[in-house]
């Protein structure tokens, strides 16, 4: 098996013919066209684009996808017209650098590739509208020094948006939450943090915080379970509130809908996302850029 955890991940996700479903949702399809078709197209993608607008992103602007992997979202963002950089360590064609290579190839779609991590890009200070980061930061090998970076490549005002992390109440969760999770097993890679320690890495950097998403609150969190089907759910549980009244058991319907709730906010590993600006005024005061492009 390849020893490149997240080419390892892909290849055996698609080895699993009972995990077919679990692979398209993870846009991990062979077709890698298709896949970052899908997700240019989503509810999910749709929901982020619309987050930055209003946060100012200026169309054409630059925008630095942090962890881009195949470069399903540097295809998003390059489709919808924006000049995308792909900062991608994994050189891998499956999973990695060689894949969005293949896929600007592909489809004329133009990506330009820096092969290097999050905590240290070499790229010039001052320089991206937005820095996205699609479930990234829980990955990274300094957390902190990830939204560092981040914030001394965008230009004052710029955006930083952190999609889909993992977060936990404390370090106890975080054993139940890597046992559970599908493929840690087999790269090594996940991790989870409270959500007090991603703000705090945000603010350290100098970021300001503009929002922070729940589990429940957004399609980005909740993906991929669609909008209808959320609504469905709420409709139900509402409708469960009117039943359970008619009945007179409405305090036994409203436990139980609360516990539900509880349940789901407090899982090991729910998704919250974070949309943060650079003040404006702030400037990192560096302008070199060395950075290996494929």
């Amino acid at each position: 098996m390849n020893t490149n955890p997240w080419e390892a991940e892909a290849e055996w996700l698609r080895q699993q013919p009972n995990l077919k479903q679990l692979m398209i949702d993870c846009y991990m399809d062979e077709d890698i066209v298709a896949a970052a078709e899908r997700f240019s197209k989503s509810e999910e993608f749709a929901e982020v684009r619309r987050w930055a607008v209003r946060c100012g992103l200026p169309q054409g602007g630059r925008i630095l996808d942090v962890g881009a992997g195949k470069g399903i979202s540097a295809y998003a963002w390059a489709v919808a017209g924006y000049k995308v950089v792909a900062l991608e360590p994994n050189p891998g064609s499956t999973a990695g650098a060689g894949a969005i290579h293949r896929l600007s190839n592909q489809t004329g779609v133009p990506i330009e590739i820096c092969l290097e991590h999050g905590e240290r890009t070499g790229l010039m200070g001052d320089s991206f509208d937005l820095v996205y980061c699609r479930e990234v930061l829980h990955h990274a090998a300094n957390m902190n020094q990830m939204c560092s970076e981040a914030f001394r490549v965008l230009h004052p005002g710029g955006i930083m948006i952190a999609t889909r992390e993992h977060v936990i109440d404390g370090p106890e969760q975080l054993p139940q939450f890597l046992q559970q999770h599908p493929t840690h097993w087999l790269t090594g890679t996940e991790m989870a943090y409270s959500l007090s320690e991603y703000q705090r890495a945000l603010v350290q950097a100098g970021f300001k915080i503009l929002r922070t998403y729940g589990p429940m609150d957004t399609i980005v969190n909740y993906y991929p379970k669609s909008i209808n089907e959320q609504a469905l759910r709420s409709a139900q549980a509402r409708l469960s509130c009117v039943v359970g009244s008619l009945v007179g058991r409405t305090a036994l319907w409203q436990a139980f809908w609360r516990a539900w709730q509880s349940h789901k906010a407090s899982s090991p590993g729910r998704l919250y996302s974070f949309v943060a600006v650079k003040p404006p005024g702030t400037s990192s005061g560096e302008n070199k850029i060395s950075f290996q492009k494929m």
